[in-house]
């Protein structure tokens, strides 16, 4: 709902979000990574490679390259993803615009709902990125996704939020 969230759930929530204490290194971490950062663009790709959830069908590309071509040529992108393939796809195609946290994950294919949930560094570095994600004013998140939605309220619910809808989608998803 984004915008459309009442005023009451949205103080609620961010009282309660308020009281999370937040490692100090990894705000460090955060904070100096944006150092010089400027207006960016977030975009958050999740690409249900490995969910084997009908949800991978879902995954274009193109849904955030439609999106991303609205705005100025010159603006830079926060990128996360899922997916380094989705990744190598974004850098080669918009260049030096691409910013993105590296992490383990993208070193090497990590099943998302798999092994890696006990390793420290992977959860890690998602949460970097969704703390990097709530840092921008506007976010090109993905549909049915939750990770979009914790970026937004980690940025205390003040970014614009676009969540192209896949064409494939049926009224029961």
């Amino acid at each position: 709902m984004y915008r459309d969230t009442p005023e009451y759930f949205v103080k609620k929530y961010l009282n309660i979000l308020d009281k999370i204490e937040i490692n100090s290194e990894i705000l460090e971490y955060v904070n100096e990574f944006l150092d010089d950062w400027g207006d960016v663009i977030g975009v958050h790709v999740r690409s249900w490679w490995s969910s084997g959830m009908p949800r991978y069908a879902w995954h274009d590309n193109k849904l955030y390259e439609n999106e991303i071509d609205k705005f100025d040529s010159n603006k830079k992108i926060f990128l996360c993803s899922d997916n380094d393939d989705v990744i190598k796809h974004f850098k080669k195609k918009y260049g030096e615009r691409i910013i993105v946290h590296d992490q383990v994950m993208h070193e090497r294919k990590c099943d998302v709902f798999g092994f890696h949930h006990d390793d420290v560094q992977l959860v890690t570095d998602g949460f970097i990125d969704c703390l990097l994600l709530s840092k921008c004013k506007t976010i090109i998140g993905t549909w049915a996704s939750t990770f979009t939605e914790v970026a937004w309220w980690l940025g205390r619910c003040e970014s614009i939020v676009i969540i192209p809808k896949p064409e494939n989608v049926t009224q029961e998803d």
